[in-house]
């Protein structure tokens, strides 16, 4: 990866912003449990909820910097983000994007099981196979490309802080999975110590992902970065960008 520029942008606004998140968090966990949301619409709304407040203060930064800068900035290879709140955004989409895979599995195997004379530890034993042999190989492959994009934005070492973004996405899932099981009712029915196991598990399973896509994007970061400078440029300009590729082309032609 060309782009050596590590973003240091964290302080006392900074600090709020994780104030805000950890609130976000708590607050869409409790309201989700009094209202009884299903187990993966409750997942995607509290990480939903965390994702906000480093939404706004990445668009923030970025309104800040202006695009002059920013286009600068990527014309020299870099894509300067702020840390605190890229981190925390791709930990949080690997918690919805399981959500959403593990809600379209789910409630196929419920449809299944609703129509069937099982009881409620057979159901979730059906639940269980399904999340482990197919939820949990679509949400690795999906959770590959999600990284590697997020790897762009983490500087010149971004296997590194990839891994914080797992532990932002582990702490956001065991956050998820007490208001989930307290919520629905069957705390009776789940072993808290296997239940950290799993999450603990699908976490280690995502540590070679995130490496596999860090190299990923190291090595297609200067073609990533221009085709996203290519996009922020005024017509005119492209127009020019594609002129100046056709004489090159035309004058390296044998």
């Amino acid at each position: 990866m060309t782009s050596t520029t590590q973003p240091k942008e964290f302080s006392v606004h900074s600090w709020a912003f994780v104030v805000a998140t950890v609130v976000a968090t708590i607050v869409a966990g409790y309201l989700t449990t009094w209202v009884n949301f299903p187990a993966q619409l409750q997942q995607a709304v509290i990480a939903g909820a965390a994702l906000v407040p480093g939404a706004i203060g990445y668009a923030r930064f970025k309104r800040a910097r202006g695009s002059r800068v920013d286009q600068q900035a990527m014309s020299e290879g870099d894509l300067v983000r702020p840390l605190v709140f890229v981190v925390p955004i791709i930990g949080f989409a690997l918690v919805i994007l399981e959500s959403v895979i593990g809600g379209l599995l789910g409630l196929a195997s419920d449809l299944t099981v609703y129509f069937s004379d099982v009881t409620v530890e057979q159901q979730l034993a059906a639940v269980s196979v399904i999340l482990l042999f197919e939820a949990t190989p679509a949400f690795l492959v999906a959770a590959f490309f999600v990284t590697r994009r997020g790897a762009h934005y983490l500087g010149g070492h971004p296997f590194r802080w990839l891994l914080v973004s797992l532990l932002v996405y582990l702490i956001t899932r065991a956050i998820i999975a007490f208001f989930t099981i307290v919520g629905s009712g069957q705390a009776q029915y789940f072993e808290p110590w296997t239940s950290a196991l799993g999450l603990v598990l699908v976490a280690a399973l995502l540590v070679p992902v995130c490496w596999a896509a860090s190299i990923s994007a190291r090595r297609s970061h200067a073609a990533f970065v221009m085709a996203r400078l290519f996009k922020k440029l005024a017509p005119a300009d492209r127009e020019v960008v594609i002129g100046l590729v056709r004489e090159t082309i035309a004058s390296t032609d044998p």
